[in-house]
């Protein structure tokens, strides 16, 4: 699925070492790894990186399960701990030595920036409509199958977007 929308070197991280992988593909590295799991996940986004790379943090879903525990769960605090624990500490020498970055970011905290997120979500719109952005379609849910819905993503079953359809 993933060739036939265009990607040239796709990889399965559960059925192989995905940094070597990426190196495979890429013997110089990647320009950007997008990394939303977090935990030990982070810093081997960052080993995939080649000079001018940059890693971009957007998640921490290794600190939930796959049924979405909740965050007073024994469980879930434990798996978080444990994704806190193997988190890499970036030092800011060691960035400037291998030109690379590491970037942080919370849509939720960026009401700040409220005007360049709608500038960046009408170009969004208007490759849409244009046709250069297709969003893959996963799977569909009905509104009251949320919490499924929900636990699907957790257990990372999903290609493509998950919907919830309003009836």
């Amino acid at each position: 699925m993933l060739r036939q929308i265009g990607v040239d070197h796709p990889i399965d991280y559960t059925h192989e070492d995905f940094v070597g992988a990426v190196h495979r593909a890429a013997p110089g590295g990647i320009e950007m790894a997008m990394d939303p799991i977090g935990g030990k996940s982070f810093a081997r986004s960052y080993q995939c990186l080649g000079p001018t790379g940059r890693l971009v943090v957007y998640g921490f879903s290794a600190a939930a399960g796959p049924e979405g525990a909740s965050r007073t769960s024994p469980s879930s605090l434990w798996r978080g701990l444990r994704a806190l624990a193997q988190m890499p500490r970036f030092n800011p020498l060691r960035l400037m030595r291998q030109n690379v970055a590491v970037i942080g970011v919370h849509l939720g905290r960026m009401k700040a920036k409220e005007a360049l997120l709608g500038r960046q979500l009408e170009e969004i719109f208007r490759m849409y409509a244009a046709g250069q952005v297709k969003p893959v379609i996963g799977k569909t849910f009905p509104l009251e199958a949320a919490a499924e819905a929900h636990r699907f993503i957790h257990a990372r079953q999903n290609i493509g977007k998950v919907v919830l359809k309003v009836a």
